[in-house]
């Protein structure tokens, strides 16, 4: 559904004139590069380099963080595990060190090791800028600094109401009250190697239980982080101290792919539309996600901020940029347009105060939100920028992943995914095309043929070891047999390694955690039964899973409306494969920039949304003049299936 409730959009019929001066040239060069198989291969690079800042590869396994990247080079950090965690016994591990570029980032781990990936090493993440608040966070009350502030009380702790008036060893206190949960869960990789009748896993020691419940809770259980950060001394911070972290670690898993996550409390996301003050929004999470979506600012910081300032009172998630904020891609000019964002969209906690003349700046217990922290980020609205034409290839490319991150993401919110594409170079390279193809996490429609149980259901590892001790399937039910994914009913955490349904080996079992939905030996469908099982922002509803709403970033219009190409991928055939690749995943709309302009077109079923009204001065045909788009899914987080599109004028 669009809407435009400033002005009307008219589609123009005249003929484009190129948007930038050298356009034209661009074209016959690239024209000519194509013949000698040259052009794009600066876009090619900017992928291959990109892969290591949102990936940790260590010891056979491989970290990937999705909304979330590396400001600098990983495998340099090292840190112990936070005794908390139940892995204090690894002093030295990896650590990817990563920026929160989106609200939910989510992590997924991997190892190559196969049944015996449980023997591996752990693996850490220290996070800057996720917003303190949104975690809970408990204090310990007997700890070491580093240590002291946790997102949940250790189950063997005892809650107290004052660690002040407490000297009790194990006790903690609760100080703030958060909306979200960081979670892990697993599921079984989709490899035969990885069913067989015995439990053939190695064990983990009792003193790391939660390690092992991990490795088998198809429905996510909590993780337990700990914030490391500087505190204030004598009420002051210097104005250069770095943030808080979040801190955790995970373990690889055999046979297993582990995803942690934040998600929202249960109760917590509510219809928040008819809720006026927005003290009465606190501690809730609306469940209409709000986004907003600019384009070729180039520069000018007059617009630019004026748009952030009109963006922030309409309670957007995030904002996009899709391209040229910069005039052309310096670090200078990177520099000041972050220092605008930070200013404008991401506030410091006691930030209001005022400044010593040793740089110092005073923030009593009384000023700050969180006063056991310095620096600490609150109520921020991320800011994603991705690469225009004008910047790919800039002197400021590594300022940019500083200060900005990646030009190509993927992030999922709820039920709703979103994924950047670099298309700065009016294309997509093969392995780009991979990339994304890799992303969608489809669950074709699959056949099952399981043999009719004795009882009324074939019976769980776990109970059988509870009634007769049986440590394997075959010892269960007395025949050749796998252990497969429990569904939601029979799911026990506590039952670790334990925890599957015993099945005959003669039977069709269903992959990726699917249960069969008949159980007498014809063949039947293979369907959900918790949303876990359909993949990030999937929704598992009537035993069929449904993709995530998904909306697609794209600078370069993958096609031209007006019919010229100088405004599009310069490849037709390169932008019919990719428009190919998003229909067939479901792709709801694909926002691009580039056109100094506003337009809306449908293609192949996927509405596209070309803005360019950021700051660079618009076209003279345009029926807008400087712009924004206020995007809104309503139900976000339950079952999304539809959106808006509001053009918002800037005066």
């Amino acid at each position: 559904m669009i809407t435009n409730m400033r002005a009307d959009v008219s589609k123009v019929n005249k003929q484009v004139k190129c948007q930038k001066k050298w356009g034209s040239w661009r074209i016959a060069c690239c024209g000519l590069a194509i013949l000698l198989g040259g052009c794009g291969s600066s876009e090619g690079s900017r992928f291959s380099e990109q892969l290591e800042y949102f990936t940790l590869g260590a010891s056979s396994m491989v970290l990937t963080a999705y909304g979330a990247s590396t400001p600098t080079d990983n495998n340099t950090y090292v840190f112990r595990c936070p005794s908390v965690s139940g892995l204090s016994r690894d002093a030295s591990v990896s650590v990817m060190h990563v920026r929160a570029n989106m609200n939910l980032p989510f992590f997924t781990l991997n190892s190559s090791l196969g049944i015996r990936s449980d023997s591996a090493s752990s693996v850490g993440v220290s996070m800057q800028e996720l917003p303190l608040g949104m975690l809970d966070i408990y204090k310990r009350c007997q700890s070491t600094s580093s240590e002291q502030y946790v997102t949940s009380c250790p189950e063997d702790y005892t809650l107290v109401e004052d660690c002040e008036k407490t000297t009790e060893e194990n006790t903690c206190q609760k100080m703030w009250e958060g909306t979200h949960h960081l979670v892990i869960s697993s599921r079984i990789i989709d490899s035969d190697d990885c069913f067989s009748e015995a439990v053939d896993r190695t064990s983990y020691s009792s003193s790391v239980p939660n390690i092992a419940y991990a490795c088998d809770s198809f429905s996510q259980m909590p993780v337990l982080a700990t914030y490391r950060g500087t505190a204030p001394i004598s009420g002051c911070c210097s104005e250069e101290t770095v943030g808080p972290t979040l801190d955790f670690c995970v373990r690889p898993c055999g046979c297993r792919e582990l995803t942690v996550q934040i998600v929202p409390k249960d109760g917590i996301v509510e219809d928040l539309s008819n809720v006026p003050s927005q003290e009465d929004k606190t501690g809730k999470v609306d469940s209409t996600l709000r986004f907003a979506v600019l384009s070729n600012v180039e520069g000018n910081t007059t617009v630019f901020r004026k748009i952030l300032e009109d963006i922030k009172t309409h309670d957007v998630a995030f904002v996009v940029s899709l391209g040229n904020l910069t005039k052309n891609g310096r670090e200078s000019q990177f520099r000041e347009m972050r220092a605008i964002v930070d200013s404008v969209l991401s506030p410091v906690d006691g930030n209001d105060c005022t400044y010593t003349e040793d740089a110092q700046y005073c923030c009593t217990s009384a000023e700050r939100q969180f006063p056991f922290f310095c620096n600490a980020r609150i109520n921020r609205i991320p800011f994603i920028a991705g690469l225009g034409e004008s910047e790919g290839g800039g002197s400021g490319r590594s300022t940019y992943r500083e200060l900005f991150g990646v030009s190509n993401m993927l992030s999922v919110i709820g039920k709703v995914e979103f994924l950047m594409i670099d298309t700065s170079d009016a294309g997509i390279t093969s392995a780009a095309r991979k990339w994304v193809s890799n992303l969608f996490d489809r669950r074709d429609d699959a056949t099952c043929k399981i043999p009719a149980p004795d009882q009324s259901a074939w019976p769980s590892l776990a109970s059988c070891f509870e009634q007769n001790g049986a440590e394997t399937c075959h010892e269960c039910i007395g025949v050749e047999a796998y252990c497969v994914t429990p569904n939601v009913e029979q799911n026990d955490v506590s039952a670790g390694p334990k925890n599957c349904i015993c099945i005959p080996d003669t039977a069709k079992y269903c992959r990726y955690g699917m249960q069969c939905s008949e159980e007498n030996g014809e063949v039947a469908s293979c369907m959900c039964t918790r949303d876990d099982d359909c993949g990030q922002g999937g929704a598992c509803q009537d035993g069929i899973c449904h993709p995530p709403l998904r909306f697609v970033f794209s600078y370069t219009p993958l096609f031209d409306e007006h019919g010229l190409r100088n405004s599009a991928f310069l490849s037709r055939e390169n932008a019919m494969a990719l428009l190919s690749q998003l229909a067939h995943a479901g792709t709801t709309a694909i926002f691009s920039g580039r056109t100094l302009d506003y337009s809306q077109f449908s293609k192949a079923g996927i509405d596209f949304y070309l803005t360019g009204g950021g700051g660079a001065e618009m076209a003279s045909y345009s029926s807008h003049g400087h712009h924004w788009l206020l995007v809104e899914v309503p139900n976000a987080y339950e079952a999304p299936d539809d959106y808006s599109v509001t053009v918002m004028d800037i005066e």
